[in-house]
């Protein structure tokens, strides 16, 4: 497993880092501890998690599994969403204001359940639209200074969004700011033009999910073939709703140009968003150790810039290289969902 430093910090972190998001839905504890014994026997170090994941389960979750072994794994959570339970027992995310009083003790709470008195990179899931950053920031500053929460990072933000950090931060000396958690891949790259240079000026590295588009770029959906049953496009109309000719066209292009170095289209996916320069490390977020296995292997792999090209060519000459660089319309319609 490769390492690298995340943000203008010594914190080295695994390139690919353990998402937490199904733990507790589509993973019992038993095979959540599978997993999260497996990743970190496989070198991963960064397990990422949120309150509202798995049903509100996936913290203690992580909390049972670690144990003893807390030590050797870089716990991230994160704070400004929180589950509004039903009467089934499921729960619906809802947004929650980062005033003082709320940030203190959802961070207890996620402090109790992971089994922890600290924990290692503690980010805003989501810009507050209503309670002003400095009154955040001072309150996350404030458990820095108390040894529960090491570094802070923030996710989902949008380049505005960024801009209000960078400038609001700058008077908070404590407050370790390293890393921006943002949906990035191969076909998704609002990150790369609209973030990057305000993540520089911040001194913080990606952290990315959906690396793999929702299994767009795993290779399973052709354009000429039907949708696989039981898939995520089967599911998911947002999935679906992806999945234009023009761009399976150019996906199955690229999966070919991925058989020529005998590589699969998820290795490519993860080995091309490795090889940006402003990434620090991927979440995976796997429902099985075999997805995680196959993950591993795109890690080691040094990908050719040859190929980077080649694989902007076929989107230039599909008509789409503008489109992958603009906001997602679910982001503008939707908002983020992670």
């Amino acid at each position: 497993m490769d390492y690298r430093t995340l943000g203008n910090t010594g914190l080295r972190v695994s390139v690919l880092g353990l998402g937490a998001l199904h733990f507790g839905t589509y993973n019992d504890l038993a095979s959540t501890r599978h997993i999260v014994h497996y990743a970190m026997d496989a070198g991963i170090n960064f397990i990422d998690t949120a309150p509202s994941y798995g049903n509100g389960l996936s913290e203690s979750f992580i909390g049972q599994v670690l144990g003893a072994r807390r030590s050797e794994v870089l716990l991230g959570t994160k704070v400004g969403r929180t589950l509004s339970r039903l009467p089934d027992g499921s729960g619906n995310v809802m947004e929650l204001p980062l005033t003082r009083d709320n940030i203190r003790r959802s961070l207890h709470a996620s402090l109790r359940k992971l089994g922890t008195d600290y924990v290692d990179l503690y980010q805003i899931h989501a810009f507050d639209q209503i309670v002003p950053l400095d009154i955040t920031l001072s309150a996350i500053e404030e458990l820095v200074q108390e040894g529960k929460v090491r570094f802070v990072g923030c996710s989902n933000f949008l380049r505005h969004e960024m801009e209000s950090l960078v400038m609001a931060s700058s008077g908070f000396k404590d407050l370790n700011l390293i890393s921006l958690q943002t949906r990035y891949n191969l076909i998704e790259r609002y990150p790369e033009r609209a973030l990057s240079p305000v993540c520089q000026k911040l001194g913080a590295s990606f952290i990315c999910y959906h690396a793999l588009a929702r299994g767009i770029l795993t290779g399973k959906y052709q354009w000429n073939q039907n949708i696989p049953e039981g898939s995520r496009a089967q599911l998911s109309v947002r999935v679906r709703n992806a999945l234009s000719e023009q761009r399976l066209q150019a996906i199955d292009q690229i999966r070919h140009l991925g058989m020529l170095y005998s590589r699969s289209m998820t290795e490519l996916a993860i080995a091309w968003l490795l090889a940006r320069p402003t990434v620090g490390t991927i979440v995976i977020g796997v429902r099985s150790i075999q997805q995680l296995a196959m993950n591993i292997l795109a890690q080691s792999w040094q990908f050719p810039e040859n190929l980077a090209m080649q694989i902007d060519e076929i989107f230039e000459n599909a008509g789409l290289l503008s489109n992958i660089y603009a906001l997602p319309e679910d982001l503008v319609q939707e908002g983020v969902s992670h």
